[in-house]
């Protein structure tokens, strides 16, 4: 019962710490940076810090993990709290880090039926667990931090994963705070969603990745890479699902 007691002290006591060496140079080569306003950037600066210090950081096949790791996946974490209710992402206590894509193993029943079991090895550029781990792969973070305008970040996806299972479900529907809330955003998330899974049947061309019509989870995450990393190109090509983001996002804006 002295749990919520010992994580308030434990994070003042974070944030009188000393930030890590180059944290500035860090933190101002992500490309939000820019955008966020001085308060903005005050606070995002103190929950990277949080991040930063209170997760457990794993580095897998031989990666090693440093402060610029943990600096640059704090900080881009950190944005998509940012002006939003949080608790640190408390079910997300250990990142793990891969120096390149890792492989995750799968088990499916076989379309065939009669009971077969098929295993099947994914490539993965980051994986989000339901009150466990994110693993992340490094040179995919490098990647979209070179080519921001693309509207991919591996980060953001797998922690904006993290927000979707706090509704206890994995179904795109984060925790929204009316149930008006809720009712615009099964109609707007709903609609778009199958728009994008026509799109992909048919071979239209889109600004969302087809790998958001995967289902309707997959959909909110990779929506959120695009409002974080290019939101001028979503609010021309999807006007009403940008707001929708925007009204949990950034409430207050």
């Amino acid at each position: 019962m002295f749990w919520p007691w010992w994580k308030e002290f434990s994070r003042k006591r974070i944030l009188k710490k000393p930030f890590p060496e180059n944290f500035d140079t860090n933190i101002q080569a992500l490309h939000f940076y820019s955008r966020l306003s001085v308060s903005e950037k005050k606070n995002l600066r103190a929950i990277t810090k949080v991040i930063f210090y209170e997760k457990n950081w794993e580095g897998c096949g031989g990666f090693k993990i440093t402060d610029e790791v943990k600096t640059l996946i704090s900080a881009q974490a950190a944005r998509v709290i940012l002006n939003i209710k949080h608790d640190y992402y408390s079910r997300a206590m250990s990142i793990l880090v891969y120096p390149d894509r890792f492989i995750i193993p799968q088990v499916k029943r076989s379309p065939l039926g009669h009971g077969v079991i098929q295993k099947e090895k994914v490539v993965a550029h980051g994986q989000a667990f339901f009150r466990g781990p994110v693993i992340l792969s490094w040179s995919s973070i490098l990647e979209d931090m070179n080519n921001p305008f693309r509207g991919r970040n591996v980060v953001i996806h797998e922690f904006a994963h993290k927000l979707d299972m706090l509704a206890d479900s994995v179904d795109g529907t984060p925790l929204l705070s009316s149930r008006k809330q809720y009712k615009s955003w099964v109609k707007i998330m709903t609609d778009e969603y199958q728009k994008l899974v026509w799109k992909y049947q048919t071979g239209t061309s889109d600004l969302i990745d087809f790998y958001g019509a995967t289902n309707p989870a997959e959909f909110f995450s990779v929506t959120s890479e695009y409002y974080f990393m290019v939101p001028h190109l979503l609010k021309m090509a999807h006007p009403e699902l940008f707001h929708l983001l925007a009204s949990y996002y950034d409430p207050k804006k």
